[in-house]
């Protein structure tokens, strides 16, 4: 969804409770050391949007949609900018898969069926 210009996107469980926040943030809003970490991590690679995904109401981590000629990419680094622990790296690779964030990796038949499943 769009809230005031930018992307918001929500996980509710079945019982309601809000599971995770994905927000697009603006790459000058976020703290020198995390920005410095997705260039790092992006390489020669374009940082096309930033996220910040909250689990809880925490921040947990920074996402970043990149691209490299036409080959799309994501990148995460931890709320500080350092790495991920491995539950939040796991779990942040699952939410991403049921957004249909990673569709890039996928072959055009699993992009459709992604596609199909997060409208």
């Amino acid at each position: 969804m769009i809230v005031d210009g930018h992307s918001k996107d929500i996980q509710i469980a079945e019982d309601g409770t809000l599971n995770e926040v994905e927000e697009e943030v603006a790459f000058s809003s976020l703290s020198a050391n995390v920005q410095a970490a997705l260039k790092a991590k992006a390489g020669e690679a374009k940082i096309t949007k930033v996220e910040s995904l909250a689990k809880q109401n925490k921040l947990v981590a920074y996402e970043a949609a990149t691209l490299k000629g036409t080959k799309r990419g994501e990148i995460q680094v931890g709320p500080d900018g350092g790495k991920l622990s491995q539950q939040d790296s796991g779990d942040l690779v699952g939410a991403a898969d049921n957004l249909g964030h990673r569709l890039s990796a996928a072959t055009p038949r699993r992009q459709a069926a992604i596609a199909s499943a997060s409208s």
